[in-house]
Order: C-alpha cells, then structure tokens, then sequence
C-alpha cells in the first residue's frame, strides 16, 4: 500500500556529495585537488600532514555563502484511472546558506603544528509543495482524481576536532587528526490521494493519506592520517586515509502515518489508520566507509597543478538505508600566482554517486561532474613593533563551483486504491555555490 512503498529510511534524507563545499581558499580554487599541496588551515580537514609545513599562526574563514540547488523531477508520482492520467512534478529549486569551515593554526615548534578545525559538510534544504486534480468526464461516470505532495527537508552535519602536523625531516611530513561529528535533520513528508467516481445510483469514494514526521540527532566520529612527501624537486606526492564514520549516539522523534478509506453506495465504508515510531538505531553504527585519498602535484614556485584520485569502500547498513558500493573520483586543479599579490585558480572534479540505481521509493543516485573557478588577493601589511612587509597578511579569495547532476530519481505510479509500484525517473540536477574566504597571517 502507500506507506509501504513511500516510507524510504533514508531515502530523501541520504547524503549525495562527499565534499559539498570547500573548507579552504585553495581548495575551493582547485576543485578540492589539495592532498599534496595543502599547508593553510583547511589542511586540518584535507591532509593534517600539510600542518607540518607550516611556520606561522594562522586563522581561517570561510564559507559558501549562499548556494542554489535546481534539483527538478518531472513525473515524480503519476496517478492513472480509467479515463484519467495525473501526474506530480517536483520543481526542486533551494537555496542554502552555511558557513563552512573556521580553523586555527599555530606552529609549536619547528617541526610541530597544532590546529583545530570547525567544518560543516553537508547542508541541505529542500522543500516543494505539489497538487494536482484531474476532471473526469465519461459516458459512464464523472468524478475527479487529485493528489497532493509536501516534503520539507533539513540537514546539517559539523565536523570539529583537533590536528597535528610532524615535519620528519626537510621532505616528509605526517599528520593526525581526530574529528567529532554531530549531524541535525528535520523531515516532513507527505502524500495525499484522493479519488471520487459517479455513475448512475452508484457513487465511490477513495481518500489515502501517508505522513512521515521525524527529527532526528546523531553523534558520532572518525579520525584521518596523512602523509605529504616532496620525492623530487618540484613534485609533491600526498594521501590521506579517513577511517569508517562511526555513530555513537543518536535521538529519534516523530511518527508515521499511514491512513486509508473508501466508502461505495451500497456497501460499508471501510478505514484504516497505522501509526509507526521511528527506528531506533543502535548505540554503534557505521554511517560512512573509510576513503582513500591519493594526489600528486606539480610546483612552479608560487604556483602548482594538482592531480587526485580518492577511493571510497562500499558499506552496507539496512536499519538506515544505507547502500554503498565501491566509488572511484578524481579531481584536477590548478592555481597560478599571476602576480605577487593575485592568483587564479581552475578546476574540474567528479563527484559520482556511491550508491546503486534503483532503492526505496524517492531516492535518488546522481553523479556530477563540475568545476571551480576563482580568485585570491594577497595583501602584506607591516607592523610598528614587526617592519617586516609580511608580519601581517590578510587573504581574500572568491571563487564559484558549478556542477551538472545525471542521473536516476526513483519515483512512485500509484492507482486509486492506494497502491503503489517504484518508478524511475531521469533527472538533470545544477548547483551553483559561491565561495568567500578571508585568511590572517600573523
């Protein structure tokens, strides 16, 4: 029946994007190609190595301002009757506002530098409201077929722990960082079926109402190690491996709500009314599987070309709906120190879904393909106590990432007897989010 079909754990609430914003200016000028590279603040997150690298305190902010999310599905429910054929659209546009990451970095020694990162990634809102009524009009009976579709989405997940970056000599640098995790999603889905018939002395009547309500938290953790390692004047080789992304935690409320009826002239009406409580996850869970993050960068003193390749491993855990297969994306980047003061930065990325086709009813498997593009202005200020020309360096960087989303929603056909059978639609996704970051050197 309907609820059986609609209610999908996990399904519009599951993450797309492994890496939806950029935590550093860099980054968000490469496309994320920064494993081999990275020494600023958002090395705390992309490769603590990078850390070891870096001499002087520094402090880090930036953010993906505002982004736009057209995320369309043409014929996400479609409904036939005799002589009657309806359908709901999803109009899919949502506009999302985070900041992104806030760091610290302060060497302690030569060879040793602390830092401590705050990062949100993953943010989502979506919410679209849908209603649709056909007219019936035939010899034999009239009546009307109407539908209606709400769902209202909101996921934030923040990211916050220490890092440690260890220069073991001129050329090899280590790093370690351990992060906690604390994610907040609020759903509100619901589906409403209607259908009335008339024909000579007899008359029906069909109504279907299926409603999830939930709010939901969840703790949890991982912890990232990563090498940098300069093998030949110019060249940079970089990993990182992040270790399965454990839930410790979680709190569960809402209800779901499954309603029936139908009424006919001559017969008795009948109802049925279920109320579910949400799953109860268990105390330890994995939400994400450990990646592997390989990159190889070619410097031209100021400026560098970086190339990667990250491998996420599949994961399965069926009391969340989560389905992972192996996953293989690269990312290419480049910035180029134009003058002593402007850098520009390009790049192009694959971000492919880990999920397989097909699943619960309204979820979706999009891969996307993008790229980045920006600017970064460097401005050196002396002090009265310091006259160096660079004891204070403030960085300012803007830049756009753009991405096309293909791939498969998996949609519903239902009748008007409430039940209801997966249908899988084409989608076309575009993203759009700016990046502001502003840096101090002190």
């Amino acid at each position: 029946m309907l609820c059986a079909t609609l209610v999908a754990p996990g399904g519009t609430a599951s993450a797309q994007n492994l890496e939806p914003f950029y935590y550093s200016d860099d980054a968000s000028l490469t496309a994320g190609a920064v494993t081999a590279t990275t020494r600023d603040g958002g090395a705390a997150w992309y490769n603590p190595a990078g850390l070891g690298a870096q001499h002087r305190a520094q402090v880090d902010l930036s953010g993906s301002t505002y982004g736009l999310r057209f995320r369309p599905v043409s014929g996400a429910i479609t409904g036939a009757l005799p002589g009657a054929s309806v359908k709901v659209d999803l109009t899919g546009f949502d506009v999302i506002s985070a900041p992104s990451a806030v760091s610290y970095v302060r060497a302690v020694s030569r060879r040793v530098t602390l830092a401590f990162g705050a990062f949100v990634t993953d943010r989502d809102v979506r919410s679209s409201t849908e209603e649709s009524r056909q007219d019936i009009a035939g010899p034999a009976a009239t009546g009307f077929y109407r539908q209606r579709f709400d769902l209202t989405l909101d996921r934030t997940t923040y990211q916050l722990g220490p890092a440690i970056g260890v220069a073991l000599s001129e050329t090899v640098r280590l790093g370690f960082a351990i992060f906690v995790g604390y994610t907040s999603q609020s759903v509100l889905f619901q589906y409403l079926l209607e259908a009335q018939a008339q024909g000579g002395m007899t008359s029906a009547h069909a109504f279907g109402l299926s409603q999830i309500r939930s709010a939901t938290q969840a703790l949890g953790g991982m912890a990232t190690a990563g090498l940098q390692w300069d093998f030949a004047p110019g060249w940079s080789l970089g990993a990182l491996l992040r270790s399965p992304q454990l839930s410790l935690a979680s709190w569960a409320n809402g209800t779901t709500v499954e309603l029936l009826a139908s009424t006919s002239t001559g017969t008795a009406g009948q109802a049925n009314l279920t109320l579910t409580p949400p799953p109860a996850g268990a105390p330890l869970e994995l939400m994400a599987p450990p990646r592997l993050t390989l990159g190889l960068a070619r410097t031209f003193g100021d400026s560098y070309l970086a190339l990667e390749v990250e491998v996420a491993a599949p994961l399965d855990n069926e009391a969340r709906g989560i389905h992972r297969r192996w996953t293989v994306n690269g990312r290419l980047g480049g910035r180029w120190q134009a003058t002593r003061r402007v850098a520009l930065g390009l790049g192009v990325f694959t971000d492919l879904a880990p999920q397989p086709a097909g699943g619960d009813a309204f979820s979706e498997r999009v891969d996307y393909f993008g790229g980045t593009l920006g600017l970064s202005f460097r401005t050196q200020l002396a002090l009265v106590k310091d006259p160096r020309p660079d004891a204070l360096v403030l960085v300012t960087t803007i830049s756009l990432r753009y991405a096309l989303g293909v791939g498969q929603f998996q949609g519903i056909a239902v009748d008007a007897a409430g039940n209801a059978a997966a249908q899988p639609v084409s989608v076309l996704y575009q993203e759009v989010v700016p990046y502001l970051g502003s840096s101090l050197l002190f």
